[in-house]
């Protein structure tokens, strides 16, 4: 049941990252649309 635990946090782990990277690429790419 622990490892299981752990799995799911890793994985929220990674799912949070990566979201947070999308929105950041996303935020530079408006970033840059503007400046154009």
């Amino acid at each position: 049941m622990e490892i299981a635990l752990w799995i799911l946090v890793g994985l929220t782990s990674i799912n949070t990252i990566l979201l947070y990277a999308i929105f950041r690429t996303t935020d530079d790419t408006e970033r840059n649309t503007k400046h154009l």
